[in-house]
């Protein structure tokens, strides 16, 4: 008997080195690397675009109010408001950023809104699922390890173990950690506008064309909603006068949509209208079926591509009369 409880004690001090040591020796290991620019060519790269975007929206800002429009990497390239601005002469702004960032995007929206603002969310279909904090994709782990100790260190442990399992897998790929300062790119300035909108997507890529594939709508919001991040969103803008809409994020898409994606969008749609979000389009209203107005991803138009989702969404969106008072 003697040996038994021996052995359970043993089993459940490796089940608490396991679980509970193991992970806060790796969340510190992790802490010891933020804010040294570690693998910092990408998460500088991204720096710069979200700069361009937010002097553009303090810019705005000193003139009055602005109409956002909020999403991933594929309103960035989908999007050309400075031809929207010139056509309409509204205060418009590409807050499109990437969608490895998660809700990061509304942190940073947050930054920049004020009462009387406009709000159109283009979000991506993942947008719509509940974030997983220990799921963290590089590009949003180089630039928060590189840039944004606070948000760091604001993070729960869940998140922090998140971003130390980054590390640990960038380390097994490439056993040599490079710190770098702030690093300058002349290609940088040549990939955005000074309104935020990327300019570099001419054309398609050839690894495109060979291995695209249709995206579908799979996405359904959480049951629970009051810890979702957009369900906070939403209620933040309510309780700060900011108007929002809603659309159909830009992807490619085969002619054909399934039962079981109507359902998915019903879902989205419903959720908006709970909330008192207007739905602006119906659920093709974002995609297009030809690869070649696509150019590095499903998600990512070209220059032919990104003219024909800006046109519609100054058709459909700006040149609603509600937009107008913005003026």
């Amino acid at each position: 008997m003697r040996e038994y409880k021996l052995f359970f004690i043993k089993t459940l001090i490796i089940f608490l080195l396991a679980v509970i040591l193991i992970p806060l020796i790796l969340i510190k290991a992790g802490d010891s690397f933020v804010g040294k620019h570690v693998y910092s060519k990408s998460a500088a790269h991204i720096r710069y675009w979200i700069e361009a975007k937010l002097t553009r929206a303090h810019e705005l800002n000193k003139k009055g109010n602005k109409i956002v429009f909020l999403s991933g990497s594929s309103l960035m390239y989908g999007f050309n408001s400075k031809a929207a601005y010139k056509k309409t002469r509204l205060p418009v702004l590409n807050f499109g950023i990437h969608a490895a960032f998660g809700s990061y995007i509304y942190n940073l929206a947050k930054h920049i809104l004020k009462p009387g603002d406009i709000v159109v969310l283009a979000l991506e279909c993942p947008y719509y699922s509940e974030e997983k904090e220990t799921h963290i994709q590089g590009p949003f782990a180089e630039y928060i390890i590189s840039y944004d100790n606070d948000y760091y260190k604001k993070s729960s442990l869940r998140k922090k173990f998140g971003f130390s399992l980054f590390l640990i897998q960038q380390y097994l790929r490439n056993p040599r950690i490079i710190y770098e300062k702030d690093l300058v790119d002349k290609d940088y300035k040549a990939q955005v506008n000074d309104f935020g909108d990327f300019v570099g997507n001419i054309g398609t890529t050839d690894l495109l064309k060979a291995h695209a594939k249709p995206q579908i709508i799979t996405e359904n919001i959480p049951d629970n909603y009051e810890n979702f991040e957009l369900y906070k969103f939403i209620k933040y803008c309510r309780a700060h006068d900011i108007t929002l809409y809603a659309i159909m994020p830009i992807m490619y898409h085969s002619k054909e949509f399934t039962p079981e994606e109507e359902i998915a969008f019903n879902n989205i749609k419903l959720f908006y209208k709970k909330h008192g979000v207007y739905f602006i389009g119906d659920m093709k209203s974002g995609s297009l079926y030809d690869i070649n107005l696509f150019h590095d991803t499903n998600a990512h138009t070209n220059t032919k591509g990104t003219k024909i989702r800006t046109d519609w969404i100054i058709e459909n969106v700006l040149l609603r009369p509600e937009m107008h008072f913005i003026k």
